[in-house]
């Protein structure tokens, strides 16, 4: 389901939402078309309100569009039932938004083994091995026993990083996920993003603020008031 390289891993076509009617109607999204080849890495950014939350919602079945498209992997995500896709989601997608969601009561390497356990496909010291090198490349093996209590806001959302990348997604969606993190430590994390998209084909489409990530994409996508205002490449 992944595609071919350069094939178009998620493709949006006219897409529109709005909330509410009348006088406190908000047009969220106004006709976007919005195109990422597979195994890109994409920074979404623009100013607060100017959408890039509603797309990414969109993009990954949570939210639905007025109207308009939206195919990501050859499937028609508004198509979907929530429960197809829900399923589809833990088949093909990883997430990271700002508010992490580790589960409190599981150490950092439980919160990231979950995600293989679900799937089922791996045995439990090739789970263990995977989760490790994830955690390493990450720079928080040292952490792996340690509760999501005990660590800062950065580590959290570094584990949550580990999380989405360790089942090795055909594409990640991100929302801030450098919120929490330092300069330096914003860099490594973005250096194993890039790895990712580069080495194993995952297509990774990312909302941020953060001028690092907007250096390390492979393109940049600006929006402004519910539309796609400017495209640069690298």
């Amino acid at each position: 389901m992944t595609g071919s390289p350069n094939s178009a891993a998620i493709e949006v076509t006219g897409l529109a939402r709005t909330y509410g009617s009348g006088d406190a109607a908000v047009r969220a999204l106004r006709g976007v078309d919005f195109s990422v080849s597979s195994g890109e890495f994409v920074a979404l950014t623009g100013p607060s309100g100017s959408g890039k939350t509603t797309l990414l919602n969109c993009l990954l079945g949570l939210d639905r569009g007025d109207s308009g498209s939206i195919e990501v992997l050859g499937t028609a995500i508004d198509q979907l039932s929530y429960e197809q896709a829900v399923e589809w989601r833990r088949q093909n997608i990883a997430i990271v938004f700002q508010a992490t969601g580790l589960i409190p009561h599981l150490s950092g390497h439980e919160n990231v083994d979950v995600v293989l356990r679900i799937k089922e496909q791996l045995s439990r010291s090739e789970r263990r091995d995977r989760v490790d090198a994830t955690l390493d490349a990450l720079g928080i093996g040292d952490l792996a026993n340690h509760l999501p209590e005990e660590m800062s806001g950065g580590q959290r959302q570094r584990f949550a990083i580990a999380r989405a990348l360790v089942a090795r997604p055909a594409v990640l969606i991100a929302d801030e996920p450098t919120g929490e993190l330092d300069s330096d430590t914003a860099q490594a994390v973005l250096a194993v993003l890039r790895t990712e998209a580069s080495n194993a084909g995952t297509t990774m489409v990312i909302a941020t603020h953060d001028s690092l990530v907007a250096d390390s994409a492979s393109r940049l996508v600006a929006m402004s008031d519910g539309q796609i205002t400017e495209v640069g490449n690298e």
